[in-house]
């Protein structure tokens, strides 16, 4: 676990770009998923789904969000499911 609050960053997403277009679009890297525990010891298990709204107006994420009462006693810390 890290206590870093920002690690997770903009790692779960990449840039495509189309050069004959000259465009560029954020691809969410929707098999990136992040364990996260918070200040009371609740772990939570998040994945980012979509970097758009529903007017496709990028920067803003929509993710899924697990909360895990008894998380597995076997993961790789930092592993990404």
């Amino acid at each position: 676990m890290s206590s870093i609050q920002d690690k997770i960053g903009y790692d779960w997403k990449s840039v495509e770009i189309n050069q004959s277009a000259n465009t560029a679009r954020y691809a969410v890297r929707r098999n990136y998923t992040y364990i996260i525990r918070d200040m009371e010891n609740q772990y939570y298990k998040l994945r980012f789904l979509s970097y758009v709204n529903d007017s496709l107006l990028v920067g803003f994420p929509t993710i899924e969000k697990l909360n895990y009462r008894l998380l597995p006693v076997c993961f790789k810390v930092g592993f990404l499911l």
